[in-house]
């Protein structure tokens, strides 16, 4: 329901998007964080806070499809508030698994920024 309410009302307010974020990222790993991650890069996330407590995320998460999710919030993002290069380093130093596309090309992008 969250999901449908989010898509149709964008979060506009810099601090509510950072409580939404910081909830996301308190969630234990499931397809329900999977889910609310895939909503929120719809946001087109631009807030470095927000950013960084992603990157966060994606370094603590073990499970593949939680990077991926978080890898697909990146690539629908304004990373101009972020070091591309050290974020790059984190996906690949952190990277649960191998072989997936999004994280590969979220790489690529980075590293050529």
């Amino acid at each position: 329901m969250a999901q449908a309410f989010l898509r149709h009302r964008p979060i506009t307010d810099t601090g509510e998007l950072r409580k939404v974020a910081t909830g996301i990222a308190a969630m234990k790993a499931s397809a329900a964080q999977v889910r609310a991650l895939e909503t929120l890069a719809r946001h087109h996330i631009a807030d470095a806070e927000v950013l960084e407590r992603l990157a966060e995320l994606y370094s603590r998460a073990r499970s593949g499809e939680v990077q991926r999710a978080v890898a697909e919030v990146f690539i629908r993002s304004d990373l101009s508030a972020v070091n591309a290069r050290a974020l790059a380093e984190r996906l690949q130093r952190d990277r649960v698994g191998r072989g997936d596309a999004l994280i590969d090309t979220l790489i690529e992008r980075l590293q050529s920024s």
